[in-house]
């Protein structure tokens, strides 16, 4: 399939339906840490950078670039302001965005639920 057919699909009811269906995980995702994420931990900004060790995260402070490893979830606090909230959004609908879309737009061509 040519990029040019796949970036018409973009803009397709079937691309606004699979985008919208992206929107909606992105937003139910917005309270739970992801990569990327900023963070409060012992009273200095962090970012989560490494999570495969779930539910312990790898943080790096944003002021000393000191790293923490093995940080549990209850330990940090998620950033609350719109910013943070932004962030989280734009983390998770950016990544079904680049990995996922064109392989749903197709499925559901093929009459397959997403």
């Amino acid at each position: 399939m040519s990029q040019r057919r796949i970036r018409r699909g973009h803009w397709s009811i079937v691309g606004l339906y699979v985008r919208a269906i992206y929107a909606w995980r992105a937003l139910k995702q917005i309270d739970k840490p992801h990569l990327g994420g900023i963070v409060t931990y012992r009273g200095e900004k962090c970012r989560l950078y490494q999570g495969v060790y779930s539910p312990k995260w790898h943080l790096s402070s944003a002021a000393t670039g000191e790293i923490f490893k093995f940080v549990p979830v209850p330990e940090f606090e998620l950033d609350r302001s719109l910013r943070g909230r932004w962030a989280a959004f734009k983390s998770s609908y950016d990544f079904w965005m680049a990995y996922w879309f064109t392989i749903d737009v197709r499925r559901v061509r093929g009459g397959m639920r997403i």
